[in-house]
């Protein structure tokens, strides 16, 4: 086996561990946390008290945050009550995901274990990033790391959001448009790999779509100024699919 990926694989190990030591000294959850866990896991939608925002008892707060017993793995309950908020489904199914595991308990490795594996995918992904610019493999794989242990990742990580999936998807556009050159011709992989990436990124979070339309304007400028005219069409179509796509997929897009 290739010593840097040998090397990149403990690495991510270890990523994993450390994040798992930092996490057990998580002691309370801000709000939104809270309605992370209520919304992956309570089909009641909502029984918090918006105009004290106070509860009483460890009862009711595992009622309000944990998965009841006949609604483990029940991903419908999940996009029903995304249809009711304001975010799409794909993060709080993740998190609800591992809280089906054991029904009626509660445990921040449910959400924290989903944020910990996007955070070692998002190291492979900075490892690559990182080996296209400085053209040495173990650099990449310690600035990588080093991002990794950022103040700001290491925060985001912590908080039972879905900001590090977000990373993850814009991660993968980047990398897309990194990897396919605009003055190169594209193969069907790229158009393929856009929409779900598209598609992936509206489902996580929306502000994936200022990020997704700021990029994908500039790749546009780039293949109009190589007149790839074909190559355009395709992509503005691919996007477009990308975009509808998700609204099929989650319709609520447009209340929200």
């Amino acid at each position: 086996m290739n010593k840097n990926l040998i090397i990149a694989c403990i690495l991510s190990v270890l990523i994993a561990v450390a994040y798992i030591i930092i996490g057990n000294y998580k002691e309370t959850l801000w709000l939104d946390e809270i309605y992370t866990y209520s919304l992956a896991n309570n089909d009641a939608f909502e029984i918090f008290d918006e105009s004290t925002r106070v509860y009483a008892g460890d009862e009711i707060i595992r009622d309000y945050m944990t998965v009841e017993e006949g609604h483990a793995f029940d991903f419908k309950m999940v996009y029903e009550n995304q249809v009711k908020d304001v975010h799409p489904p794909l993060y709080y199914m993740f998190v609800h995901f591992f809280s089906s595991f054991a029904p009626y308990s509660y445990s921040r490795l449910y959400a924290l274990v989903p944020n910990i594996i996007f955070a070692v995918i998002v190291y492979w992904q900075m490892v690559w990033m990182f080996k296209q610019f400085c053209k040495n493999k173990l650099l990449s794989l310690v600035f990588a790391g080093l991002y990794l242990f950022t103040m700001c990742f290491v925060n985001n990580v912590m908080l039972f959001r879905m900001y590090v999936l977000l990373t993850v998807m814009t991660n993968f556009l980047v990398i897309i448009f990194i990897k396919y050159k605009p003055w190169k011709q594209h193969t069907k992989w790229f158009y393929i790999s856009l929409f779900f990436t598209i598609l992936g990124g509206m489902q996580t979070q929306y502000y994936f779509s200022v990020i997704a339309a700021s990029v994908c304007l500039i790749y546009a400028v780039y293949l109009l100024y190589y007149k790839k005219i074909k190559e355009l069409i395709l992509y503005i179509i691919t996007g477009l699919a990308g975009v509808g796509a998700s609204i099929a997929v989650f319709p609520a897009t447009l209340d929200h």
